[in-house]
């Protein structure tokens, strides 16, 4: 699967940032980060690929599913919907709906949100 296709899986890097330490810490897929002259580089990689002797920061990068398991893990998804207008919303229990193209982004929007940490 190419890197493109790959990173359609999963949210961007400036949301998985919002992850707090020690979450989906199994997650298959990961965001490493690497300081270079020029700024930064990110590759989305697989966690099992991942050497101990590359430098940088590793912050997880979860699928749909594994957002979805730790969101019926806390009771609060309630729904995931693909309306027409082509946007994904999930639904949580007492909170507002997340929609987004990609569902995983949503998704994690709603976790981020339960958890205290999405933006305001």
């Amino acid at each position: 699967m190419s890197k493109n296709k790959l990173e359609t899986l999963v949210p961007p890097l400036e949301l998985c940032n919002l992850i707090p330490e020690g979450a989906f810490a199994d997650s298959a897929l990961i965001w490493h980060v690497q300081g270079s002259p020029v700024g930064y580089m990110k590759d989305l990689e697989r966690r099992d690929e991942l050497h101990a002797e590359r430098f940088g920061v590793v912050l997880p990068a979860p699928t749909l599913v594994e957002i979805l398991v730790e969101l019926a893990r806390t009771r609060s998804l309630i729904s995931v919907t693909a309306p027409i207008s082509g946007g994904w919303q999930v639904y949580g229990w007492k909170t507002q709906v997340e929609e987004d193209r990609n569902p995983a982004i949503a998704a994690l929007k709603l976790w981020l949100e339960l958890k205290g940490e999405g933006e305001k």
